[in-house]
């Protein structure tokens, strides 16, 4: 009942513990205090004779506790104040200690009292940006951009996972890339953290900004934000190739824009001669008589980074010219002899009836590689494909006339061939015979030719007679 009485006491804010002989109370307005605690402990001697009082803690937490005096020494009805303080370690986390402060008689070890007292550990999240710094104010192409970031935890907590972000964004205002660099920053402590920007050869030159935000333990400490201008480069290289045969001699100008910043490159050709009046020219250059010929100039826009290229040839035509249109005939009649071919062909199956195998072979024969080959076939409304295939599968496009089917093959080698198959079940069996539609390929060599082949229109005898 005397425990029950001490317990209801505290709890309404004035902790006084009371046995016959000792009298303790506190004179401080809680039972627990905000650390670090301090509490300030009258202890009366109410014995009939002078005693000398002990005073200590108890619990796990003793070790964090100290008192001003270990004992006291009292006259019968005399009073006296010990300060009992309560200092946690510096790492102690958030929460609610309990202590247990025993006073006993040291003549009558059986006469004691105990106060029970509590300390809060408060505990915080607070940090700031306190710096914010640039290597330099302007950058070339190609040079690195360090953003320095001076962190101060001003907190009672350890952050674990701090976060710094970062977002850059252009002279246009577009968003350009995000930065996110974590780490730890002990309480009390700073932290430096560096952000890292290469500067692109063709960055498009004006005024960057970093806007910057602090955030931990999902919360955002502050925001900064630092500038940055990126120098417009201006340079480009130019080059050149030639060569000549008997047939025609031809040159080709070379101009790229290695600098930040759109430019424009001229290039100038005098031509002289007979043979000034012979040549072709790429690129719609501005032709100026001179003296004994023509001056060719080309003005060419770059964006940065652009590459682009122009070149003249001069044709001997009036000394070959037999000798071109001979060649010219040839080349046409290999040209008209080696081309690709496509054919179409149906089998019945012998084990399926009305199930039939169409085959389309494609043949190689241009002497050059084959790319881009794209074959379709079409199907009509009166049989369906079969959803299996032997070879390559094809892209199937259903309409209300039928199915088309449509295949994307890779490069075919001079000579090779490349076989596709696909089985059509009929769905109607009152008719004597059917046609399928030719088949058609579109396809370029490796040299530039382009060619749209078809095969032959197919008929099929559904009774088995051709």
């Amino acid at each position: 009942m005397k425990r029950f009485l001490a317990i209801l006491v505290m709890i309404l804010l004035l902790p006084v513990i009371s046995l016959a002989d000792i009298q303790v109370e506190t004179s401080t307005s809680n039972f627990c205090a905000v650390s670090p605690g301090r509490f300030e402990i009258k202890v009366t001697n109410d014995q009939s004779f002078r005693d000398i009082i002990g005073i200590t803690a108890l619990g796990r937490y003793r070790s964090w506790t100290s008192f001003n005096a270990s004992y006291v020494e009292l006259e019968p009805g005399e009073s006296a104040v010990v300060l009992f303080n309560v200092d946690p370690p510096e790492r102690t986390e958030s929460g609610t200690y309990f202590f247990e402060v025993l006073l006993f008689s040291t003549t009558d070890p059986s006469i004691k009292k105990s106060l029970d007292l509590c300390v809060a550990v408060l505990k915080e999240y607070n940090a700031e940006i306190r710096s914010v710094s640039i290597q330099s104010p302007a950058y070339n192409p190609t040079e690195t951009v360090r953003i320095s970031v001076d962190v101060a935890n001003i907190g009672t907590k350890d952050f674990e996972d701090m976060h710094l972000y970062g977002d850059l964004y252009g002279p246009d205002g577009n968003h350009v890339k995000s930065f996110d660099k974590v780490f730890s920053v002990e309480e009390g402590a700073k932290k430096k953290v560096e952000f890292e920007y290469p500067v692109g050869k063709y960055e498009e030159p004006g005024r960057y900004r970093m806007e910057i935000e602090l955030v931990g333990a999902g919360i955002s400490f502050g925001k900064e934000t630092v500038s940055f201008r990126v120098n417009g480069i201006e340079s480009v290289r130019e080059w050149s190739e030639s060569d000549q045969s008997i047939l025609s001699e031809w040159k080709r100008f070379f101009v790229k824009n290695e600098g930040n910043v759109k430019s424009v490159a001229e290039i100038t050709e005098d031509i002289k001669g007979l043979w000034a009046y012979l040549v072709t020219a790429s690129g719609d250059p501005e032709i100026t008589p001179i003296d004994g010929g023509n001056r060719y100039t080309w003005r060419v826009e770059l964006n940065p980074g652009e590459e682009k290229s122009v070149e003249y040839q001069i044709n001997y035509w009036p000394l070959f010219i037999l000798l071109v249109l001979f060649g010219y005939g040839v080349y046409n009649f290999i040209s008209f002899v080696r081309k690709p071919v496509l054919k179409k062909s149906v089998e019945r199956s012998r084990r399926d009836k009305g199930a039939y195998t169409v085959t389309l072979e494609i043949k190689n024969r241009t002497g050059s590689h084959l790319e881009n080959v794209i074959v379709k076939d079409f199907v009509p409304s009166l049989a369906k494909i079969e959803e299996k295939f032997h070879t390559i599968r094809p892209v199937i496009r259903k309409t209300d006339k039928g199915s088309e089917l449509i295949w994307r093959l890779s490069d075919i080698k001079p000579g090779h061939e490349k076989i596709l198959t696909y089985r059509i079940k009929m769905l109607v069996d009152a008719v004597d015979f059917f046609r399928l539609p030719r088949a058609i390929m579109t396809v370029k060599t490796d040299k530039g030719r382009k060619f749209r082949e078809k095969s032959d229109i197919v008929k099929v005898s559904v009774s088995g007679k051709k």
